[in-house]
């Protein structure tokens, strides 16, 4: 009776056996193919962020030149360029393209009828805040400058007077103040270019977090049925030995 129990549950372990092994070929099918979507999404997502790093790799270079001269500028340069009473040429030129690019209306003034901007008061009244400027040119908000600021500030751009090397001869603080503008500028049209290509990379990175979701889901359950195979090969095997120990003795006790 032992025997033909023991035989019994071999039968039975055999059969779910084979079919947790089918159960977990069909598992392990579905991962191969789920890995083989994940890597090819992964692979667009990092083809994306390259992309968008060489872009960016243009327009680096001039605005960590930029924040670099800035760090060498001391408060007291700045204060130095407010206390012109008529400035030249190249610092007013300087002031202009700060005010417009920090959104600083200039003064109307002249005759009636025939009033012109005039953005030298503005501009020192930014100087009088030496510090304040220095620190707002640092964290100035560089990813959001409004469309019309960047078309108003692009005859400054184009300007060949408003370059640091023509500036440089005027004023140190007003080199560097020149510098930051077109950094700033730079930056905005190459982030313009790269702004498509970073919501590509959003939108791939999201639909690749979903697949290793649903991929590390799989795995765990392909694990836990390829554990459960192997505790029951240990149990079969172990009922498989027990069975011809038994079949074994029963021949003996026959003979």
């Amino acid at each position: 009776p032992v025997l033909i129990k023991t035989s019994e549950e071999v039968e039975v372990m055999m059969r779910q056996i084979e079919k947790d092994k089918a159960e977990a070929d069909e598992t392990r099918a579905v991962v191969v193919k789920e890995e083989a979507v994940a890597s090819t999404k992964a692979e667009e997502c990092q083809q994306i962020k390259d992309s968008a790093e060489r872009d960016l790799a243009e327009a680096l270079p001039a605005l960590d030149a930029a924040v670099a001269v800035l760090r060498n500028l001391k408060v007291s340069d700045l204060s130095e360029v407010a206390k012109y009473a008529n400035p030249p040429a190249g610092v007013k030129l300087v002031m202009e393209a700060m005010c417009v690019l920090k959104n600083v209306p200039p003064k109307k003034v002249g005759a009636a009828g025939s009033k012109v901007d005039d953005y030298w008061d503005p501009g020192k009244k930014m100087l009088s805040d030496a510090k304040g400027l220095l620190d707002s040119m640092f964290s100035f908000d560089k990813d959001n400058i409004p469309e019309k600021v960047i078309q108003k500030i692009q005859p400054y751009i184009e300007n060949p007077d408003f370059e640091p090397k023509k500036i440089e001869s005027v004023s140190k603080a007003c080199t560097a103040m020149c510098q930051w503008v077109r950094a700033m500028n730079k930056y905005h049209f190459v982030a313009k270019e790269v702004e498509p290509k970073r919501l590509a990379l959003k939108g791939a990175q999201e639909e690749l977090d979903v697949l290793t979701q649903r991929l590390n889901k799989l795995r765990a359950q392909l694990r836990a049925v390829e554990d459960k195979i192997a505790e029951l090969e240990a149990k079969f095997n172990e009922s498989v030995a027990k069975k011809e120990e038994l079949a074994a003795k029963v021949e003996d006790a026959t003979v």
